[in-house]
């Protein structure tokens, strides 16, 4: 599964006045209406245990120049946000600045699935930020950027495996 290429996305509540949060590279999508995002975490974290007792989360998708911001969340659980510029939100959640999308939502479920928990959240608020940058990417077991310059541009849309 190293060749599937995921964001790398901090996911993150507040415990008192602490922040609390972890990188995942498992973050999407997952339904428009309701709109709903989740992630998939392993079950054995502590840190998904603290996460997933809190009602509210943020979700703070990272730009491809946010790598050092990425490392900070392997270090000790109480020291991740220390060497982050972040924010607490009138939601009452933790913001990384300058993040590409920042996206506040509320507890939907918690899903045992094998070794790891589906987690899925009702997005309350979503913001997008400098639509000039481009996401952070995990891949191959390493952080990496994308390269727009390789991406077609022709104008055509691949739908189900084929151009239109």
């Amino acid at each position: 599964m190293r060749n599937v290429p995921t964001t790398v996305t901090v996911v993150a509540t507040m415990n008192g006045d602490q922040p609390i949060g972890m990188v995942v590279g498992t973050f999407t999508a997952i339904s428009m209406d309701p709109l709903l995002v989740g992630f998939f975490g392993d079950h054995r974290s502590k840190t998904l245990t603290e996460i997933t007792a809190a009602d509210r989360w943020s979700f703070s998708v990272l730009h491809q120049d946010d790598a050092l911001a990425a490392e900070a969340f392997r270090g000790p659980p109480e020291s991740r946000f220390s060497a982050l510029t972040w924010d607490v939100s009138d939601f009452g959640t933790p913001l990384i600045r300058g993040a590409m999308i920042t996206i506040e939502a509320v507890n939907d479920s918690v899903v045992r699935i094998g070794d790891h928990d589906l987690v899925t959240a009702k997005v309350m608020s979503l913001r997008e930020g400098d639509r000039s940058r481009h996401p952070l990417v995990y891949f191959q077991g390493r952080m990496t950027r994308l390269d727009p310059e390789q991406v077609s541009h022709s104008g055509g849309t691949i739908q189900a495996g084929r151009s239109r």
